[in-house]
């Protein structure tokens, strides 16, 4: 999510902010909307996975 670009003293590492008070509370919802969704994604297909393995058991 975060770009690597260093602002207000700010650097990222290992794909995460080391600062989110620096986002505004718009950007920090759009970015934990964009997370839950993949979240979901992951979700969703945990459960097809169990679901096609409970056919099989």
């Amino acid at each position: 999510m975060c770009t690597p670009v260093h602002h207000q003293g700010c650097s990222c590492h290992h794909g995460s902010c080391g600062c989110m008070q620096s986002l505004t509370i718009e950007e920090e919802i759009v970015m934990l909307e964009a997370k839950k969704k993949r979240m979901q994604v992951m979700i969703d297909m945990t459960d097809r996975r169990i679901e096609s393995l409970k056919k099989r058991a």
